[in-house]
């Protein structure tokens, strides 16, 4: 890989901050038509800009928190304590900048992007539902919203952004409900999860950056994407 596209992917991942639970390759076997350009968007309604802005970039900006094995914080380091590989190669540090963060953590938007398929158990199900009720219980005194699409045969969005208790739990609720099919849409929902966030997740929050997230659920295998 070479070092600016390393540098583009890199940003990306930070930027974005996917996490992946088990997320599988795309089937090797589509076919041509499953990896056309998509026909659909996030909403109906949506207007694609008329330009696209492009950003090709030499420098990642790479966040390192050290501690030590008690789990404090260690001082005083400097450039020539860390070293940057990409694919075994060793990267330079071209700029090293420490910061000092205090009082109360960044602001939380999420997107929870959940697998539906037909492969899902209904135990799987149960499991999933009572594993968001605990996630979102954790963050209860953390300024947080959330977001909840499901992905199967279709992507789905189930509720936007919202930070009221009562709509997650009911939203929660109707995961089982909805209809499945054999496909399995992981990247699409990515793709839309990312949409939702760029189009419709707060930039800011109690003057403080927002902390912008999707969290993908999948159960192994991903069948029918059009990304």
């Amino acid at each position: 890989m070479s070092r600016k596209r390393f540098a583009n992917w890199r940003l990306c991942s930070l930027f974005l901050g996917l996490l992946f639970c088990a997320l599988a390759t795309p089937c090797q076997g589509q076919t041509t038509a499953s990896t056309a350009q998509r026909p659909r968007k996030v909403f109906p309604a949506e207007q694609e800009p008329a330009d696209v802005l492009r950003i090709e970039t030499d420098l990642v900006s790479v966040d390192v928190a050290a501690t030590n094995a008690e789990g404090r914080p260690v001082r005083n380091l400097r450039p020539e304590d860390f070293k940057v590989y990409s694919d075994g190669v060793e990267q330079p540090i071209s700029f090293f900048q420490l910061e000092r963060r205090e009082g109360e953590a960044r602001p939380l938007a999420i997107v929870f992007a959940l697998d539906i398929s037909g492969s899902m158990t209904a135990d799987e199900m149960l499991r999933l539902r009572s594993a968001l009720r605990s996630f979102s219980a954790q963050l209860s005194d953390h300024p947080a919203v959330y977001a909840v699409m499901t992905f199967g045969m279709n992507v789905k969005t189930l509720q936007r952004f919202t930070s009221e208790p009562e709509k997650l739990n009911r939203t929660y609720d109707r995961i089982a409900r909805e209809p499945n099919g054999l496909s399995t849409h992981t990247y699409d929902a990515v793709d839309d999860a990312i949409r939702l966030i760029v189009k419709h997740a707060q930039r800011t929050s109690e003057r403080s950056l927002m902390k912008r997230e999707v969290l993908v659920v999948n159960e192994g295998y991903t069948v029918g994407d059009k990304v």
